[in-house]
């Protein structure tokens, strides 16, 4: 029967006057701890939904930042300065899944098959002499890059 809720979860109705009894009659405190949980309820639920696809990493973070929110007090001003410099410090990343991934790599790999074709179609039509030409700019363009580009940096 500690903070006036008994084993069953429901508040006690006990006789006797003790804090919790006083504060209930004096501020309906069974109300507001009710709609503090029906809150907790729902938030937790929106949680669970955005973070069914996160990796561990986000989880932990995730986790880490409301358990200090909490700590802080969730309306507490130290609480909503922690959120507003978090919010400014740490960017949101989206989560991409397994699938979404897989289809972007398979749509990457196709357009390269698709282009390296189509270059090797424009140089057939174009002939020797040009390919030859490309090939010598490719082949210079290679080494500017390794000699001067890459001791520069």
């Amino acid at each position: 029967k500690q903070w006036g809720i008994d084993p069953t979860g429901e508040f006690t109705r006990s006789g006797h006057q003790n804090w919790c009894s006083i504060l209930r009659s004096s501020s309906n405190t069974e109300s507001m701890i009710r709609r503090e949980l029906d809150w907790v309820k729902t938030q937790s639920q929106l949680k669970i939904e955005k973070l069914k696809i996160a990796t561990d990493e986000h989880l932990g973070l995730e986790l880490l930042h409301l358990f200090i929110l909490d700590l802080l007090g969730r309306q507490t001003p130290a609480a909503h300065i922690f959120a507003t410099k978090s919010e400014e410090d740490f960017k949101h990343s989206q989560v991409m899944t397994y699938r979404s991934k897989l289809l972007c790599s398979l749509l990457v790999f196709a357009l390269n098959l698709f282009f390296a074709y189509y270059s090797i179609v424009h140089g057939y039509r174009k002939g020797l002499n040009w390919q030859m030409s490309y090939l010598a700019g490719c082949v210079s363009q290679l080494v500017v890059e390794m000699l001067l580009f890459e001791t520069m940096e």
